[in-house]
């Protein structure tokens, strides 16, 4: 049910992009202002430490853990977008 109800606000996101009225309905209130956005300094120090546990069909355990030493929407999107192809 969350997969279904994220989809379905991903979807109407992307279509309220679509049209100029809502478009900047959003972009004055829900999406951040270019001020607020992270400074280099920030981009090249920031990090992020991602978990995941998960458990097979098969009752068997998988973990692994995920670290980057970049800012994760400026220094790492590349590289993740890389990884995703090459699996």
């Amino acid at each position: 049910m969350r997969a279904y109800g994220m989809m379905a606000g991903l979807l109407s996101f992307a279509r309220g992009m679509v049209f100029k009225p809502s478009r900047e309905l959003l972009s004055k209130h829900i999406l951040p202002k270019s001020e607020s956005l992270p400074s280099n300094s920030e981009k090249e120090n920031g990090y992020f430490d991602i978990r995941f546990f998960c458990e097979t069909a098969n009752k068997d355990n998988i973990n692994s853990k995920v670290t980057v030493y970049k800012d994760r929407g400026y220094g790492s999107s590349s590289r993740m977008l890389a990884d995703s192809a090459l699996c």
